[in-house]
């Protein structure tokens, strides 16, 4: 339901009647109440831009967990230039939320380096990888927009067992390890996504090792590209259609997240390119698989 006002306030702007505001009288058992939810579409020569605004009024514990948790939907090659986010405590105190922009190539942690907090992906990539002994860096995720990262250390209060660096410009949100506590305790579907997050990352992982012992070169290249290309597949329905792997890997990236060598993944590419299987740009960073289903059926 949305309550009806008059004029946009600006942000971070609370009218009195907003403050006074402590019940619907059309819900009165309604926990809380959406102010406003107004987006406005901006067309110049220079793009489209589209702006959104929510406000919600919540009356009680039980409707911050109803109504506190706002979504908005977006393009995976839409590009997010601003996400502003607070909440307003009874005393007047501003909490913000505010996102934390990070250059391509940037550290966001070490391997032990203390695990006191998370991390929720707004925008962009990152990889999480180790290094070995030998200096050989093994890919071991890829974090994209919409995911959490630093979970398993955070949570158990242990030091880092892998690298965090963006592979493109990214923004992010930090959320230190009191703050997810006192989350997880006090909201329990947060705590239970939290749950299934970890538990499909070790399932993923259980998956990556069985392939890494019973698969050859070529089955684990085609795995992997279709594990980098299946949301988009899934989402838009497409299995028929060509579509483009969206993360730009090199061929040493590539190797290194299925346990082979450069010339090895260059061999393979080649021969699943001459296979009509994918098709590689001019400058070896973009890869288009031409038939999905195909793809998928020869695995």
């Amino acid at each position: 339901m949305t309550a009806e006002g008059g004029e946009l306030p600006k942000w971070g702007k609370v009218s009195d009647s907003e403050w006074a505001l402590m019940s619907v009288a059309e819900y009165p058992d309604a926990n809380a109440v959406i102010l406003f939810d107004k987006g406005v579409l901006e067309v110049t020569t220079e793009g489209i831009s589209f702006y959104k605004h929510v406000r919600i009024k919540v009356f009680n514990e039980a409707g911050a967990v109803e109504a506190g948790d706002v979504t908005f939907s977006y393009w995976e090659e839409d590009n997010i230039k601003e996400l502003k986010a607070h909440t307003i405590t009874p005393d007047g105190a501003k909490h913000e939320v505010s996102g934390k922009d990070i250059k391509e190539k940037e550290f966001l942690f070490f391997e032990g380096d203390y695990g006191n907090a998370v991390f929720y992906l707004v925008s962009g990539e990152v990889r999480i990888s180790r290094i070995n002994p030998l200096g050989k860096e093994s890919i071991v995720f890829i974090r994209r927009a919409g995911e959490m990262f630093g979970l398993a250390e955070a949570i158990r209060g242990a030091k880092r067992v892998c690298n965090a660096q963006a592979m493109t410009a990214c923004c992010l949100y930090e959320i230190t390890r009191e703050e997810l506590e006192k989350l997880l305790s006090r909201y329990w579907p947060l705590a239970r996504r939290v749950m299934e997050i970890l538990g499909s990352r070790l399932r993923y992982l259980g998956m990556q090792l069985e392939t890494l012992m019973s698969c050859d070169v070529t089955t684990r290249l085609m795995k992997l590209l279709f594990s980098l290309c299946c949301q988009k597949l899934i989402a838009n329905n497409a299995w028929n259609e060509a579509v483009t792997i969206s993360t730009k890997l090199t061929q040493e990236q590539i190797a290194a997240m299925i346990g082979s060598c450069q010339q090895t993944v260059s061999e393979v590419l080649k021969q699943l390119q001459e296979n009509g299987l994918i098709r590689i740009s001019r400058k070896g960073r973009e890869i288009i698989i031409l038939d999905p289903a195909r793809l998928m059926t020869s695995l």
